[in-house]
């Protein structure tokens, strides 16, 4: 009898005790005979760590003397999971719930059930049970989440916040572009260039996980200066020339506007100035400028999507 891919679950962890403590707890009810979880610490100081090995011995603990970000401190907590011999990696947000015990199984299923299946995602929700991500698609004007996903589906992208490739994907395309960090757009160049590859990015709903969008980046203003540098450089690295022009153009109208209705779509009559128009555009000039400085780089990568990334 065929036994289960060991699954390593890697949880990133900066001074989120309480949402650890709530995701640990439901991830302890899984019911999977392969599975093992790595926290990656990065510099808590609220008592993360301590409360993980009061609470929670079975799960694995990578200690960073500082935060790392995101991006950076999920490269170490693969290459960990991998030197454990990990069939699959999954990346699973901090503020994150899971709500059925076996979610995992049914994502492997999914994940084996086709050879060129490299990455796999699920049904995220808000805590009211509205629908946050199920799967998305890109598009000139950016990138789009489907609100529908009432069937599994070959899509362009699975957000991050839960998380599943296969070890087979790392072995060909490397880590995490940290180049991103800290964070922001990260999962999406991943399945880009894991679709240059090969690779299928397929969502499925037949898991279910709660995610409390923003908790893990506190109160910090949306869109950050990270955001509009990451976003450009992912246009920039993947979109075709036709539509780069258009994606900058919408990305600058963002930066200036907004709907007076949210009930409603943007228009003549329906929009208004962003009251922070001036701190964005700052942002926005200066990520233009980053980007402008590392564009010898950037056009190398774009070129190259199949070069191997191992930070």
């Amino acid at each position: 009898m065929k036994s289960d891919p060991k699954i390593s679950a890697i949880i990133v962890n900066w001074n989120g005790k309480r949402l650890l403590r709530d995701c640990l707890n439901s991830i302890e009810r899984t019911e999977y005979s392969n599975f093992d979880v790595v926290v990656v610490d990065n510099g808590s100081n609220d008592g993360s760590v301590e409360m993980i090995r009061n609470e929670f011995q079975w799960v694995d603990v990578v200690l960073n003397e500082a935060n790392l970000g995101f991006v950076k401190a999920n490269n170490i907590g693969i290459k960990h999971a991998l030197k454990k011999g990990a069939d699959y990696v999954f990346w699973l947000n901090n503020d994150t719930k899971i709500l059925d015990k076996n979610w995992l199984r049914s994502l492997v299923q999914v994940a084996e059930s086709e050879s060129r299946i490299g990455i796999v995602g699920c049904k995220l929700v808000f805590p009211s049970g509205k629908v946050q991500s199920a799967g998305g698609y890109l598009d000139y004007r950016s990138f789009h989440h489907y609100t529908d996903g009432n069937r599994t589906a070959k899509v362009d992208y699975v957000v991050g916040a839960a998380f599943l490739v296969k070890r087979e994907v790392i072995n060909k395309i490397g880590l995490i572009d940290e180049e991103f960090s800290p964070g922001n757009f990260e999962e999406l160049d991943y399945c880009m260039r894991a679709r240059a590859a090969g690779y299928w990015t397929v969502y499925t709903p037949r898991v279910v996980i709660v995610h409390i969008a923003g908790a893990t980046f506190g109160k910090t203003s949306w869109p950050t200066p990270a955001t509009y540098k990451n976003g450009i450089r992912f246009y920039m690295l993947n979109y075709p020339a036709s539509w780069i022009m258009t994606a900058n153009l919408f990305i600058i109208l963002s930066v200036f506007f907004k709907r007076k209705d949210e009930r409603y779509r943007m228009g003549p009559r329906n929009i208004k100035l962003k009251e922070d128009w001036i701190l964005r555009i700052k942002s926005l000039i200066n990520a233009y400028l980053v980007n402008i400085l590392n564009s010898p780089k950037i056009l190398h990568k774009r070129h190259n999507r199949m070069e191997k990334v191992w930070n």
